[in-house]
């Protein structure tokens, strides 16, 4: 350690006959009571192989696995990221938890919100937690499946099942990052959107992770989730900047759906002053997705697949948005097609997808290796 100034370190040991302006001080890195345990500084091996400004496993941590009642998926998606994080903490230090609920009928009901309760206080003192919920979406209203009666499923408004699964665990939700494993209805449809936006201004978690597509495969979402905890519950960084990182090890996700992330920007260390902020991860791709909207994939006069030469794009101002209007041609040679939407496809630019909603900031982020990066 370089000192720029004359002041010791009761913890350290002073180099003397030192032909420098400044003075040099070796920190031997353990200390009991004020005073140096080992005689001489600890040797470094190796290099570091995380980042060097990261840090490794600070707090208890317990993962929590929310599923609907006798539904097979989700599990080894779950599983993978328990045996992840397991190895970084030492005993009584991390906990694996998993509650199946059934929420149709009143005995089912307590059932649940009993062992909840339960689970919740045996984990009140754990600083950071992992919560997946598992369950489907009614594919048109956007209402989550709560339970099964007599076989047959039935499914509720989003609001209405995030406060009956997670008022049990109000105090730990504060601490936790949820990720939902759940199809795309539950963020398309506005009205059960708006549900889990006010869930989220209720429970006020770390963060909540959704995704948008119509039939979420979950097996694409592993490499982006093990590299999203990693980043935040093993090395310590902030989920604003660990999302987009992770958007390195998301392999085949971006084609297949897009990320929303729910967040608080919080003033100092009280989060009741933050304000709620959600992202819209979305690929883009130049060439077959500008501005996270598809090409058609087969073309309308001969049905060829993604056969689009070279197209032409122009700009147009409304109402001070910008829209592209792409001009296609099918370059189809065996059947000489030639087909030209000679009208041209309408995209809307990113800069027109953000806006400001009952005091809630929303940005849209593209990224994709062909596009530009944009963040607003």
């Amino acid at each position: 350690m370089v000192s720029l100034s004359n002041v010791s370190l009761a913890t350290g040991s002073k180099l003397k006959n030192l032909d420098l302006s400044l003075t040099l001080y070796i920190i031997k890195g353990f200390y009991s009571q004020g005073k140096a345990v080992l005689s001489e500084p600890p040797v470094i091996t190796g290099g570091f192989q995380h980042a060097i400004n990261s840090q490794v496993a600070p707090h208890s941590t317990a993962l929590i696995h929310l599923h609907l009642e006798n539904l097979m998926v989700g599990h080894t998606q779950v599983n993978m990221i328990h045996s992840l994080i397991q190895p970084y903490f030492p005993k009584r230090r991390y906990q694996f938890s998993q509650l199946p609920f059934n929420l149709t009928t009143q005995e089912s009901m307590d059932a649940y919100q009993s062992a909840a309760f339960v689970l919740a206080n045996s984990l009140s003192s754990y600083q950071s937690v992992i919560l997946f919920l598992t369950t489907h979406s009614d594919e048109e209203r956007g209402d989550l499946f709560a339970g099964i009666v007599e076989e047959q499923t039935v499914a509720s408004e989003v609001f209405e099942v995030l406060q009956a699964l997670f008022t049990s665990f109000t105090q730990i939700i504060k601490v936790a990052h949820i990720f939902f494993n759940v199809c795309c209805s539950v963020v398309t449809v506005k009205d059960n959107f708006n549900g889990l936006k006010k869930a989220a201004q209720l429970f006020k978690p770390k963060s909540m992770v959704l995704f948008d597509a119509q039939h979420l495969h979950l097996a694409t979402t592993i490499p982006y989730l093990l590299s999203l905890v990693d980043s935040t519950i093993i090395q310590g960084f902030d989920v604003s900047s660990a999302v987009k990182f992770a958007l390195n090890d998301c392999a085949m996700l971006g084609q297949h759906s897009n990320i929303i992330v729910m967040m608080w920007r919080s003033q100092g260390e009280n989060m009741e002053v933050g304000k709620l902020v959600v992202e819209k991860l979305v690929w883009t791709d130049k060439f077959i997705r500008p501005w996270g909207n598809n090409f058609p994939v087969q073309c309308p006069q001969c049905g060829s697949i993604q056969k689009w030469g070279p197209f032409n794009c122009q700009w147009e101002e409304r109402n001070i948005l910008l829209v592209a209007i792409y001009t296609l041609i099918c370059i189809y040679a065996k059947l000489y097609c030639k087909y030209n939407n000679a009208k041209g496809l309408e995209y809307p630019s990113i800069a027109a997808q953000i806006f400001t909603s009952s005091g809630i900031q929303f940005m849209v982020l593209v990224y994709g290796l062909k596009a530009l990066v944009m963040a607003f």
